[in-house]
């Protein structure tokens, strides 16, 4: 399958990468737990780690399973999970703090500078500093606090938290990542759940309590961009095929009414003449009437 991925191209290619990204998450819900799948998941969609730590994560979890046919059987569906499901390219990224990779659990090696970590990106204890731009200094008796609303368990040395989980993001950890709505200051992993709108769209809570899209793409709108503007236009705008029979059915009676007010010259002149025959009929009965008494 992953030799099919990289030799294709166009729909085959996203067809091929729907399948391995599906196989994947039911890999790992079924070897690892529900738990940890949906944790890689969150890290996954949320961007808030690097792919490099992702595959770390990955391979930890694999060299976790106590039976060993098992434990094969992870490790060999790692080199292709970590590739598309994860997207990882196999860089070694260590900040200037290592110079090389493990190459089965990509943590960098013999991180320097005070540092540690999968990418050599936080202080050792009792060192203070952001090894992301530089080394770590030492510092004596000081405690840094760490407060992230339960959505991580690591912050630096500024007490800014790292690697924040469940769709959240900010200093502690705060504020549900973009994408994302709800508080997520509460604590919980569901504190933040993706927004109703097309293409990942940012959204908030509105006055009326009910979820609204910051914005819609062209064409749509609706407080979850959930109407297209054209055929809310033709709907207001063209009658309904019913109703337009039914508009019919009364001309014609209104045409019908009309016709039999107005009789025809052929049933005028009927009428005429049955009524000078008539006249006629009522003068001889009254001219016999009149000469039987005299």
């Amino acid at each position: 399958m992953y030799e099919f991925y990289t030799n294709t191209t166009g729909e085959q290619k996203d067809e091929a990468r729907d399948i391995i990204e599906s196989g994947c998450r039911h890999f790992i819900a079924h070897m690892f737990g529900d738990d940890n799948a949906e944790e890689l998941e969150e890290l996954r969609l949320s961007n808030t780690v690097s792919r490099q730590h992702l595959a770390a994560r990955l391979a930890v979890l694999a060299s976790e399973v106590s039976n060993e046919v098992d434990r094969k059987r992870a490790e060999g569906s790692l080199s292709i999970c970590s590739r598309i499901y994860l997207a990882y390219d196999g860089s070694c990224e260590c900040h200037g703090h290592a110079s090389s990779c493990d190459p089965l659990w990509h943590q960098c090696l013999n991180c320097t500078d005070n540092t540690y970590g999968v990418q050599c990106e936080l202080c050792m204890e009792s060192f203070t500093g952001n090894p992301l731009e530089g080394g770590c200094t030492s510092i004596e008796g000081e405690e840094t606090s760490c407060t992230c609303n339960n959505h991580s368990e690591h912050c630096d040395s500024d007490g800014k938290c790292q690697s924040c989980l469940h769709n959240t993001t900010g200093d502690s950890c705060e504020r549900c990542a973009p994408g994302f709505y709800g508080d997520a200051t509460t604590g919980t992993r569901d504190d933040c759940s993706i927004c109703p709108c097309p293409d990942g769209g940012d959204c908030f809570i509105n006055g009326q309590n009910l979820v609204e899209c910051a914005k819609c793409p062209d064409g749509k709108q609706g407080i979850t961009c959930e109407e297209d503007i054209t055929a809310h236009k033709e709907e207001t705008t063209t009658k309904h095929p019913k109703e337009e029979k039914t508009e019919e059915k009364k001309e014609s009676s209104k045409t019908e009414e009309k016709v039999e007010e107005k009789p025809s010259d052929e049933e005028r002149q009927e009428i005429e003449s049955s009524t000078v025959n008539s006249t006629v009929s009522d003068n001889s009965v009254t001219e016999a009437v009149a000469e039987e008494k005299s």
